[in-house]
C-alpha cells in the first residue's frame, strides 16, 4: 500500500504533508495513506489536532476542525470573541454550565437567551449571528408573551370586544396584538362579525370598530332600508335590482338601486340620498311639475300664431310636445333631469324619425354649468334664471328659427298664467291614455295599480303600469307599447306562466323525457317550448342526452342514440359493426376517442395503425367506406408513398422503399423518413433525405 508521502504527491495533495505535526514520532512516508492510526497535525493558524491518515486523504474532510467552525476554539472562533455583544445575553442561569466561549459562533445549537428587558428565550445561536440577525422574538412582536405584547395588554379597549364563544379556545391574552388572522369579535350592541387583527389595532390604538355600527356593513333589522326608511320601501323595483331586497342593502350606501314612484316612473337614486336629511323623491315628477308649465306657456303662445298648432300629439305613434301641422315644424322642452345617456339616445332616435318624415324638431333644452353642443335648432336656456326669463327668451328664438320676426305676439306670463294652467289641463284630457283607448279600460288593473288612474297618463307615456288581459294574465308594461298594440306577453308566448304556457301544459307527452335526475332542481313547468336553454332528457330506451327545449317542443328533434345520430355501445357504434376495427384503432394515440363510442361513418379524425406498424390520420368513414366497397382495410402509406424511392443524401445510397432505408438505418418504420422528404423534417436515422426519381 502507498505511504501517505507517495499519495500526496501522486494526488497534488502537499497540503495534508504540511501539516504534519513535528511532534509525530514518524514521519509521513513511514505511515499508510489508509491508515486508521491518529496522529498530530498543525494548520497555518497553529490549530493542534489529532486525525488519521485515511480521515485526511477523503474528499469530504474539511481540514482543521476550528478553521471549518466544527470544533471551538477559545479566542478564534467561540461566541464571546466573535460577537461580544450578542454574548452580553448569555442566560448563564438556563444554559447550566456552558459558556459562549465554549460554543462556535455559527453553531447550530439551541441555547438560551435573556434580553434587556429581561425576556427569557431559547433560539439558535446561528439564527443570532447570521446576517438575519434575530433578536428577542418578544420584542420583534414574532412571539406572544403575556403581559407584554399581547392583545389584552397592547389594546384592552378591543380585546373587551372579544367574542366569549366563537373564537374557539383562544383568549386574547394569548394573541399578538399585531396578528394577521381573522377573529370573531361583538360589540357593545351584540353585533358579531370577523375581522382581521392588525386592521382593528394599529400601533397599540384601536382603529377599527364594528362595521355595522360604522355602516360599512349591512345588518338586516339594524341599518338597512327596510329598517331605516320602511316607507320607501314599496317603491324598490326587485325586477330591475336583481332580485335584491331593500331589507339587503345598506341604508346609508352611496351605491344606485332603481326605484318605481307611486306614478310609475322607474329612475336610480343612492339609498343615502333618500334616507338622510335630503330624503329626495321621484326626480322625474319633479322635474316634470317643473318643466310642465314652460312648455305649455310656448305652446300658448305658439298656438296664437299657428291656431292649428296641436300639444303633446301622437304623430305615428311618436309623441312630440308641440307640433305645427301647416308648416311641419314640432318643438320639443326637454328638462335638465333628462338629460342621460338613455334620453340622448331616445332623442336621437326621434330626430331621424322625424327628419325621415320631413319635420323640423326644435328643441328647448335647459342647463346647469357648462352649456352644451350649439345646433341649428338647439335652443339652450340656463335653469338657474327665473323661469318667466327663460320662457320669453325661448320663444324669441322660436320665433327667430321660424322667421317670424314681423309677427307681433303681445307677451305677458303673469297675466296669461292661469289660461295657460287651464289650457294645460284640458290638454291633459285631451291627450290622456283614456281618450284615445277607451277600449282597453277593463284591462286596467285597479289592484296593482293602487291609486294610480289610465287619465292620468299620456297616450305616449313611458310608465310602466299594471294590466290585466282577459284571460286574466297580471303585467307590466309601459301606455307606449300598448299604445303601438302589444298585448299580453303570455298571451303572445313571450313571458312564463306556470299552467299555461309552459313545456309541460303544452307538451306534456315530451315533459315526461324530462331527466329529473341530471337537471337537479329546474322543472319542465319552468320553462317555455321555445327556449333554447340545453336541458338532459331520458328518452323510453333509458339514452340520456342534452339538447335545447325549443330542438324538441318545436323542432321535433328526438334521441339521437335512437335516430342514430349518436353512437350506442354494443348497438350502432364502430366496434360493434366493424369488429375488426380495434386491431387497426391506435389507442396509444387516441387517448380520449374510444370506438365503442363513435358511429362507423362519422368524419371524426382519429389514428390508425397497419399490420405493418405505420401510423396515419384519417376520417373513420373513409376506413369504413373503403372496406364496404373492398373488404380490406387501406393504409395509404402502404399504397402510396411506401412505393417510392428515395435516397440518402449523405451517403447518395438509393432505396426502394421507404421501409428497405428504414431497416438499412435501424429504425422501425420509415415514418420520419417520409416526414424528411415532404420537408418536414430536417433528418431521419441522422441522415438527409428525399424522394428519388429514376430518370435522375
Amino acid at each position: 500500500m502507498k505511504t501517505l508521502t507517495e499519495w500526496c504527491y501522486q494526488n497534488n495533495r502537499q497540503d495534508i504533508l504540511e501539516r504534519w505535526s513535528a511532534e509525530n514520532e514518524i514521519s509521513p512516508s513511514q505511515i499508510s495513506f489508509g491508515s486508521e492510526k491518529k496522529m498530530k497535525w498543525v494548520c497555518e493558524n497553529n490549530h493542534t489536532w489529532e486525525a488519521s491518515p485515511n480521515k485526511m486523504t477523503q474528499r469530504q474532510t474539511t481540514g482543521c476542525p476550528y478553521c471549518s467552525n466544527q470544533k471551538v476554539w477559545s479566542g478564534f472562533n467561540d461566541l464571546a470573541s466573535k460577537f461580544p455583544d450578542i454574548a452580553k445575553e448569555w442566560n448563564y442561569e438556563k444554559n447550566n454550565k456552558l459558556k459562549p466561549d465554549e460554543v462556535t459562533s455559527h453553531s447550530n445549537k439551541k441555547v438560551w437567551w435573556k434580553c434587556d428587558k429581561g425576556h427569557d428565550y431559547q433560539m439558535k445561536i446561528s439564527d443570532r449571528t447570521s446576517k438575519r440577525n434575530r433578536n428577542c422574538p418578544y420584542c420583534a412582536n414574532r412571539r406572544v408573551l403575556k403581559g407584554f405584547n399581547d392583545l389584552s395588554s397592547v389594546c384592552p379597549e378591543v380585546a373587551k370586544e372579544w367574542h366569549p364563544t366563537k373564537n374557539g379556545k383562544i383568549k386574547p391574552d394569548q394573541i399578538l396584538s399585531s396578528n394577521s388572522k381573522k377573529y370573531w369579535w361583538k360589540c357593545d350592541k351584540g353585533h358579531e362579525y370577523q375581522a382581521v387583527l392588525n386592521n382593528r389595532v394599529s400601533n397599540g390604538k384601536r382603529k377599527n370598530g364594528c362595521p355595522y355600527c360604522a355602516g360599512r356593513k349591512v345588518l338586516k333589522g339594524f341599518n338597512d332600508i327596510a329598517t331605516v326608511r320602511p316607507e320607501i320601501v314599496e317603491e324598490w323595483d326587485v325586477e330591475k335590482n336583481g332580485g335584491v331586497l331593500p331589507s339587503q342593502v345598506l341604508a346609508g350606501t352611496h351605491s344606485k338601486y332603481w326605484w318605481r314612484c307611486p306614478v310609475g316612473h322607474e329612475y336610480q337614486a343612492s339609498p343615502e340620498n333618500r334616507t338622510k336629511d335630503r330624503k329626495t323623491n321621484c326626480p322625474i315628477c319633479a322635474k316634470q311639475s317643473q318643466t310642465s308649465f314652460p312648455e305649455q306657456a310656448i305652446f300658448f303662445y305658439i298656438k296664437k300664431i299657428f291656431p292649428d298648432a296641436k300639444n303633446r300629439y301622437m304623430y305615428e305613434g311618436k309623441e312630440v310636445d308641440i307640433f305645427i301641422p301647416s308648416i311641419k315644424v314640432g318643438i320639443e322642452y326637454d328638462g335638465r333631469f333628462f338629460h342621460t345617456e338613455e334620453t340622448q339616445e331616445r332623442d336621437n332616435s326621434k330626430d331621424r324619425f322625424f327628419k325621415e318624415s320631413g319635420i323640423r324638431l326644435i328643441r328647448v333644452k335647459e342647463y346647469v354649468g357648462n352649456i352644451g353642443e350649439e345646433k341649428k335648432d338647439l335652443i339652450w336656456i340656463n335653469e338657474r334664471k327665473k323661469q318667466d326669463s327663460n320662457i320669453k327668451y325661448a320663444l324669441k328664438r322660436i320665433f327667430e328659427l321660424l322667421e317670424l320676426k314681423d309677427h307681433q305676439v303681445d307677451l305677458d306670463i303673469n297675466r296669461d298664467r292661469i289660461e295657460i294652467m287651464t289650457q294645460y289641463y284640458v290638454s291633459i284630457q285631451k291627450n290622456s291614455f283614456v281618450h284615445y283607448h277607451p277600449e282597453l279600460i277593463d284591462e286596467w288593473d285597479d289592484e296593482k295599480n293602487d291609486k294610480l288612474k289610465m287619465e292620468m297618463f299620456s297616450v305616449g307615456s313611458g310608465v310602466k303600469v299594471w294590466w290585466k288581459c282577459d284571460k286574466g294574465h297580471s303585467y307590466s308594461m309601459s301606455f307606449d307599447s300598448r299604445n303601438k298594440g302589444v298585448g299580453c306577453p303570455i298571451c303572445a308566448g313571450q313571458k312564463l306562466l306556470e299552467g299555461f304556457n309552459d313545456l309541460e301544459t303544452r307538451y306534456p307527452e315530451i315533459a315526461k323525457e324530462w331527466c329529473s335526475e341530471k337537471n337537479g332542481n329546474l322543472t319542465p313547468r319552468q320553462f317555455m317550448p321555445g327556449s333554447n336553454t340545453k336541458v338532459w332528457w331520458k328518452c323510453k330506451n333509458n339514452h340520456t342526452y342534452r339538447a335545447a327545449i325549443a330542438s324538441r317542443a318545436i323542432a321535433k328533434s328526438d334521441c339521437p342514440y335512437c335516430s342514430g345520430h349518436k353512437a350506442v355501445s354494443g348497438i350502432n357504434d364502430l366496434c360493434t359493426k366493424y369488429p375488426w376495427i380495434t386491431e387497426r384503432w391506435d389507442f396509444e394515440k387516441n387517448i380520449q376517442i374510444n370506438p365503442k363510442f363513435e358511429l362507423p361513418y362519422t368524419h371524426k379524425k382519429v389514428w390508425w395503425k397497419c399490420t405493418k406498424g405505420h401510423s396515419f390520420y384519417l376520417e373513420v368513414s373513409r376506413i369504413t367506406s373503403y372496406y364496404d366497397k373492398h373488404k380490406i382495410f387501406r393504409c395509404p402509406i402502404c399504397e402510396g408513398s411506401n412505393k417510392k424511392k428515395v435516397i440518402n443524401l449523405d451517403t447518395n445510397e438509393v432505396f426502394e422503399s421507404l421501409e428497405d432505408a428504414a431497416r438499412a438505418c435501424g429504425l422501425k418504420q420509415g415514418d420520419t423518413i417520409s416526414l424528411c422528404c415532404q420537408g418536414k423534417q430536417k433528418k431521419a436515422g441522422g441522415y438527409h433525405w428525399r424522394y428519388f426519381c429514376d430518370n435522375e
